[in-house]
C-alpha cells in the first residue's frame, strides 16, 4: 500500500483505538458491506489492520432485492471476500413486505432489517464489534436531518462513533466522503454505485444533494465544523453520563421511572433524564417539542397526563415520578 494511505489507515487505527478507546487486538470485527463506496473503503481498512493487529474480519451483506443490480452487488461482495480470504454472511432481505407489515418507508424498513441481520451474524459469530462505514458527509447529513426534525441538544451533534450497548464502531465519521472516494481510486478498488441514492423522493437524498452542497458553498469548512460540534456533544453527554446511570429505576419489562425526587433538579438535568428514560426503550430520537409538553407537565404538576414520542414510547407523570413505556405494553402493566 502507497505510503499515503498506509498512513491514512493507521490515522483511523488512532482515532478508533486512542480517541474511542475501542481496543481492535485479539477481537473479532464484522463489517456491514453493501459494495458501495464507504463500505467497500470500511472493508480494505478492516482487512489491512487486521494484519497489523492480528484480529479477525467477517463482512455481512444484505440483498434487499429492490433493484436490478442486486445480484450483482452479491456476487461482487463474494468476489471480494474471497479474494480478501474473508467470510462473507449473505442474506436476502424481504424488504417489501416488511415495510407493507410495518406500514413505514422503505428506507427505514431496510434498515432496521440490516441490523436485525447484522446483529443476529454478530450473535452467531461471537462478533465483538459491528463496523459500519458512516463517514464525515454521513455525520453532517444526519446533524441536519435531526435538526430538521427538530432534535435538540446534545443529540443535534449527531450520531455516535460508538455505541458499546449494541456492539457498533464507525471508524470512518470523521472521514471526508472524498477521500474515501480518493482512497479506493488510488488503491484501483471498484466499488458499487446505488442509483437509488439520488431518488429526490428521499428526505436524505435532498439533504445530501441539495441542502448539503450550499451550505459547503457558503463554509467550504462546514464538514469540519460538523466534527467539533460533535465532539462538544460527545464531552457534553460524558459530562452527564455518570449523574443519570443511577437515576431511573427498572420497574418491569419496558417500564422505567424517574423517581419524583429528581423532578425538582435543574432543566439541564431533567431534559437529560426524560431522554434517558427513553431511550432505554429502544432507538427513536425525542423531539424538543415533546420533550418541552413533558416538562411543562411536571412544571406545572399534572399527574395523569402523557406525552407521545417516536418508535410506540410514551411519558406520563404519576405520584412516584415520570414513567416511560412502551404504548403497547400499558394496558398488560398497569
Amino acid at each position: 500500500m502507497p505510503r499515503r494511505w498506509a498512513r491514512f489507515c493507521l490515522n483511523i487505527d488512532g482515532f478508533v483505538q486512542s480517541r474511542l478507546q475501542v481496543p481492535l487486538p485479539c477481537s473479532t470485527v464484522l463489517v456491514g458491506f453493501s459494495t458501495g463506496l464507504d463500505s467497500t473503503a470500511l472493508l480494505i481498512w478492516a482487512a489491512a489492520m487486521a494484519e497489523k493487529h492480528g484480529f479477525t474480519v467477517h463482512a455481512a451483506h444484505c440483498n434487499h432485492g429492490l433493484r436490478p443490480e442486486a445480484d450483482q452487488e452479491a456476487a461482487m461482495a463474494a468476489e471480494m471476500c474471497t479474494a480478501l480470504d474473508v467470510p462473507l454472511h449473505v442474506a436476502e432481505i424481504p424488504v417489501r413486505e416488511h415495510c407493507r407489515a410495518r406500514r413505514i418507508g422503505i428506507e427505514e424498513g431496510g434498515r432496521e432489517l440490516r441490523y436485525d441481520f447484522l446483529h443476529q451474524v454478530a450473535e452467531n459469530s461471537k462478533v465483538d464489534w459491528i463496523l459500519t462505514g458512516h463517514h464525515q458527509n454521513d455525520l453532517a447529513e444526519d446533524l441536519l436531518l435531526r435538526l430538521i426534525r427538530g432534535t435538540g441538544w446534545p443529540g443535534l451533534a449527531g450520531m455516535q462513533a460508538v455505541d458499546r450497548s449494541r456492539k457498533l464502531l464507525r471508524p470512518f465519521l470523521h472521514t471526508p466522503k472524498a477521500v474515501l472516494r480518493e482512497f479506493l481510486s488510488d488503491l484501483a478498488v471498484p466499488w458499487c454505485e446505488d442509483d437509488s441514492n439520488a431518488d429526490p423522493s428521499f428526505r436524505r437524498n435532498r439533504v445530501r444533494h441539495e441542502l448539503l452542497p450550499l451550505l459547503l458553498r457558503e463554509n467550504p469548512a462546514f464538514l469540519q465544523s460538523v466534527s467539533r460540534l460533535w465532539e462538544q456533544g460527545e464531552r457534553d453527554s460524558a459530562f452527564w453520563l455518570d449523574r443519570m446511570d443511577s437515576a431511573i429505576m427498572c420497574t418491569g419489562p419496558n417500564r422505567y421511572v424517574l423517581p419524583v425526587s429528581y423532578l425538582s433538579e435543574h432543566p439541564a438535568l431533567r431534559y437529560r433524564l426524560y431522554k434517558k428514560g427513553l431511550a432505554l426503550l429502544g432507538p427513536g430520537q425525542a423531539l424538543s417539542d415533546s420533550l418541552d409538553r413533558l416538562d411543562r407537565i411536571v412544571s406545572a404538576g399534572q399527574p395523569g397526563k402523557t406525552v407521545q414520542f417516536p418508535g410506540d414510547k410514551a411519558a406520563e407523570l404519576g405520584r412516584e415520578g415520570v414513567t416511560f413505556f412502551l404504548r403497547d405494553h400499558r394496558t398488560k402493566l398497569k
